[in-house]
């Protein structure tokens, strides 16, 4: 019989793994671990819930819950071996976790009620009428003038759409980009690794801001200089349908801009923060689906008491149906039948 130790240390690497869409080849190899032994997927279950717990709840004031759950569940693996403290740490360097699944024994949060909490992305509107939609996280300092109107992200992501206006420039600053506009509609997301400018409708110039002037405020009017492309033109010009991505350096240089044609379900996939979103904290199954069924697609149906027992926390898109079904089915080996009334959930 495979040691616990040895099957804790496959189950924290598969959940770190996890953190990046797996290929086809992995996500068989992941599949088949699981069906080998049943201990699989409860130690899975389990690191994934940790990955969350260090990634998330600060974010839903949590945290302090977290680092103490933490700090139990470490102690009572130390006392037997160390590959939790270990596997944490790995975890917690990933720094991303999408989702995690409680059984009733194990909640996220010791609670005494079930609760769901659906959110959409901050939307805010500019004193021009332009409206902006920030992503978790985001951040933004806004600064208009009688000649520009001047928007600096500081961090995350957002999507502007942009009130028409060809006397007042519309300039979005990040970092050591700048994206400049008259009326359109684009997205800026702003890490540690890159810039990113999608544009959905009109087109924009991304370019450098100057370092003794604003944003667009260079003599004569004229744009500052250009972020480097592959083949730099005078203005690197971006149209609808189309996406930078400009890489950062360790001192938030920017390197040579990546441009790229993105397609309509690229698109939808880049944006997907705006959909509507609900966070589950210790809900049963048969009560989340709900959540999902109201979107007018074929209706899921929980089978059996014993899945629609299971209890989820965790933050989903409902609107995005078919990824949830598959995550039922890695987290808990779940089946999704397609049936004449929807498609029905239930254990295998």
């Amino acid at each position: 019989m495979t040691p616990s130790s040895s099957i804790e240390d496959q189950a924290a690497s598969w959940a770190a793994r996890h953190c990046a869409p797996l290929s086809p080849a992995e996500e068989a190899a992941f599949q088949a671990w699981v069906a080998a032994d049943p201990r699989h997927a409860a130690a899975y279950a389990e690191f994934e819930s940790t990955l969350r717990t260090v990634a998330f709840p600060a974010h839903t004031g949590l945290g302090a819950a977290a680092v103490d759950r933490l700090n139990r569940r470490a102690t009572r693996r130390r006392r037997r071996h160390q590959s939790l403290a270990a596997a944490g740490l790995a975890l917690l360097l990933v720094g991303v976790a999408w989702i995690s699944f409680n059984r009733p024994t194990t909640p996220l949060v010791p609670t005494a009620r079930s609760l769901a909490v659906t959110a959409r992305p901050d939307l805010r509107t500019l004193p021009d009428g332009t409206t902006v939609e920030l992503n978790a996280g985001a951040e933004i300092r806004v600064s208009f003038s009688p000649d520009t109107r001047a928007v600096t992200l500081l961090g995350g992501e957002a999507l502007f759409q942009v009130a028409h206006d060809t006397k007042r420039p519309f300039i979005v600053t990040a970092g050591e980009v700048a994206v400049r506009a008259v009326g359109t509609v684009f997205s800026v997301r702003y890490d540690e690794a890159e810039i990113a400018v999608l544009v959905t409708e009109g087109r924009v110039a991304v370019q450098k801001p100057t370092e003794s002037a604003p944003p667009g405020s260079g003599p004569g009017g004229q744009s500052p200089s250009i972020v480097d492309a592959p083949t730099p033109p005078e203005q690197l010009l971006l149209e609808a349908n189309s996406r930078v991505r400009v890489p950062l350096d360790t001192a938030g240089n920017p390197g040579p801009g990546k441009v790229a044609v993105v397609t309509a379900r690229d698109r939808d996939s880049l944006l997907a923060w705006r959909e509507q979103r609900v966070e589950f904290t210790n809900i049963p199954l048969g009560e989340a689906v709900t959540y999902f069924n109201r979107e007018g697609r074929p209706p899921l149906i929980v089978s059996d008491h014993a899945a629609a027992a299971i209890r989820l926390s965790g933050i989903y898109w409902v609107n995005d149906v078919e990824g949830f079904i598959r995550l039922l089915q890695t987290g808990f080996r779940l089946e999704a039948q397609p049936a004449p009334d929807g498609i029905r959930l239930r254990l295998r």
